[in-house]
């Protein structure tokens, strides 16, 4: 491809920056004339210690690349008023620098590109230039469908590097930096970023828990997280259960009273309830997907949820197992596919391992890849418990797919049920890929936020098993992502300050609840 005067946008939180970010950005900055980083803006109601400033993220970036002279850093997305979208940016930059625009996305980004703000403008003024990453390989129908459309796609001769923000977050935890740039784990650690995990990891030496032990649980995280971004699971409560889950396994050093239905276990498996019992009392983690997670990590579960499901596998196939099994390759490229088959498969290689030592395999293994193999039909049922009696706490309640819609209403529902007000629906299909509706409510103070919030995350959870992606809130303003519907609620000041009414709705798309 020809570079003369042309320039490429790479956007991205960069939170933090990594040496996979530094390497793409090399790579660009010799095809393309110019390139410009656009840190993204980041929303303010993130628990703190999760994320850097937009100053810091900002500073490492320009430090990690002062080296590089077509390389600009812009600060026009963090320092715009408002939702920035990439048309925006372009827009803005087609001003600026009077040259061709190419956008530098990662394979990941394809399947909902069409799907992005103004696509059909968009694609008109800029290529896309695609950056294969692992797990996230282009199908060749979705290539030519995206063509079909308009998409100018420009595909790159170099893969990005299979390593993530996320992943930078877990290693700073365990003190790795490695692939992080030098000038960025300085401010990293002056700063004491990302240590949102810390009062988890801290805590591994006080449970007895050896080196070897720790280096397991580390390499079990980032295999979790790297599985977690395929099947698209909450990073959150992902890097939670994969720290937490051999919390116990020097159980045999703890005194922990176990549920009745337990005490009978295997001495091989005994950790994993005791650990759940301690993510529940000493953790002060109530939330059922976590706890069920680190229960069942050795034994599986008829009814797991997709969380349990990563933790499981991620131990399964994390990198020492290599030397245990030589299946644990192949495991591993399934478990990238597809979850249940990968299940089927690391069930029967844990069963066959167990009666090869002689041990006992517990019988929720048996039962687990007795459904695997047989999964029963969707049943909008609760499941109450097994046809053996064991179960008295449910792993997880089935996950019933409801459109846009219907969720957005039963959410609006919940919220007027409990005295929210002002209670808005804004229908954003077609308008956006953040989500396909928003519901947004307000409360008269800091305490109902937090009521509100709480209230109706534990009625979709508890009454249909669904899970939100994401949880962002302060005391003013909670944000609670279920994928196709975030739901907003706000204090009146905060709400009219932002005015998300004005940004989202043409006139014709807000639905009025209450």
């Amino acid at each position: 491809m020809s570079t003369l005067n042309s320039m490429v946008i790479y956007g991205g939180s960069f939170d933090p920056v990594t040496n996979a970010h530094i390497e793409i950005i090399k790579k660009l900055s010799s095809l393309f004339e110019k390139v410009v980083v656009v840190p993204t803006n980041i929303s303010p109601f993130k628990k703190r210690g999760a994320v850097a400033n937009s100053i810091d993220r900002v500073v490492m970036l320009k430090k990690s690349l002062s080296g590089l002279n077509n390389v600009e850093v812009s600060n026009y997305e963090i320092n715009k008023d408002g939702i920035s979208f990439t048309i925006d940016t372009v827009k803005y930059f087609k001003e600026e620098y009077n040259m061709p625009i190419y956008i530098a996305i990662g394979s990941e980004m394809l399947k909902k590109l069409n799907k992005w703000h103004d696509f059909d403008t968009l694609k008109t003024m800029v290529r896309f230039f695609v950056i294969t990453r692992s797990g996230f390989e282009v199908k060749k129908g979705l290539k030519n469908r995206l063509e079909k459309q308009g998409a100018d796609l420009w595909f790159s001769e170099f893969d990005g590097l299979n390593y993530s923000s996320s992943l930078a977050k877990v290693d700073a935890v365990f003190g790795k930096f490695d692939n992080i740039p030098v000038q960025a784990v300085k401010i990293i650690k002056d700063k004491n970023l990302y240590s949102e995990y810390n009062n988890i990891v801290k805590e591994f030496k006080a449970f007895n828990l050896d080196d070897e032990r720790i280096e397991h649980i580390y390499r079990t995280t980032v295999a979790a997280v790297e599985l977690a971004k395929i099947h698209n699971a909450n990073l959150d409560d992902v890097i939670k259960a994969a720290l937490l889950h051999d919390i116990a396994k020097s159980s045999k050093e703890l005194n922990i009273d176990l549920p009745s239905e337990y005490t009978d276990a295997p001495k091989n498996v005994i950790h994993s309830f005791m650990g759940a019992e301690l993510v529940k009392t000493h953790f002060k983690i109530k939330k059922r997907a976590i706890v069920d997670a680190v229960r069942y990590h050795t034994t599986g579960h008829p009814k797991m949820s997709k969380l349990a499901k990563l933790i499981f596998l991620a131990d399964a196939v994390e990198p020492s197992r290599d030397i245990e099994n030589e299946d644990t390759a192949e495991l591993r490229a399934l478990s990238k596919k597809s979850l249940n088959k990968a299940m089927v498969m690391a069930l029967q290689m844990l069963i066959e391992y167990i009666q090869s030592k002689g041990r006992e395999v517990y019988h929720l293994t048996f039962d687990t890849l007795s459904h695997f193999l047989n999964p029963p039909k969707k049943s909008k049922i609760k499941m109450d418990s097994l046809s053996r009696g064991e179960y008295r706490e449910p792993a997880a309640v089935p996950q019933i797919d409801y459109d846009a819609n219907d969720l957005a209403r039963k959410i609006a529902k919940f919220l007027d049920d409990k005295k929210g007000f002002d209670i808005v629906l804004i229908d954003l299909n077609g308008k956006t890929i953040v989500a396909d509706y928003f519901v947004i409510a307000s409360a008269n103070s800091t305490t109902q936020v937090k009521a509100l919030t709480e209230f109706v995350d534990e009625k979709l959870s508890k009454d249909y098993g669904i899970e939100p992606l994401r949880r962002d809130s302060d005391n003013k303003w909670a944000a609670i992502d279920y994928g196709s519907v975030i739901m907003h609620i706000q204090l009146k000041e905060t709400r009219e300050f932002y005015n998300l009414e004005r940004l989202w709705s043409d006139g014709s798309n807000l639905i009025k609840y209450s």
